[in-house]
């Protein structure tokens, strides 16, 4: 995969709708699994297992050990994520944790604290 499969990849977040969201006023423990892409925007505690894709929203909370093929995190996560291709960090983004990606980007306004692990054998 090069880095423009990447940039599709997250492209494709913005135009496919999830097939669950957690909303703002939503808070949610427990273990997930789930196929394709899920959103969260409230709060969720507990273990998020895909082959698909994850977006932690702007107001989103989650307290989880995360294993998927793709996300995008806006929100706060603390947690260990693991994810197979890309992993986006956008602005305003907290993650404390341990991280393991394919590829990363990261922009401007993100904290991360903890391990930080990209690349192929991540």
């Amino acid at each position: 995969m090069d880095a423009l499969d990447d940039v599709d990849l997250m492209d494709a977040l913005d135009l496919e709708e999830p097939d669950t969201v957690i909303g703002e006023t939503v808070c949610f423990k427990g273990a997930l699994q789930f196929q394709r892409l899920l959103r969260i925007d409230g709060q969720f505690e507990g273990e998020l297992t895909s082959g698909g894709s994850l977006i932690i929203g702007p107001t989103a909370v989650v307290r989880a050990n995360i294993q998927l093929r793709s996300a995008r995190i806006e929100g706060q996560l603390v947690g260990d994520i693991c994810v197979q291709e890309l992993l986006e960090l956008r602005a305003g983004a907290k993650v404390t944790g341990q991280i393991s990606a394919g590829t990363l980007t990261v922009e401007e306004d993100v904290q991360i604290n903890g391990y930080v692990k990209v690349g192929k054998l991540a």
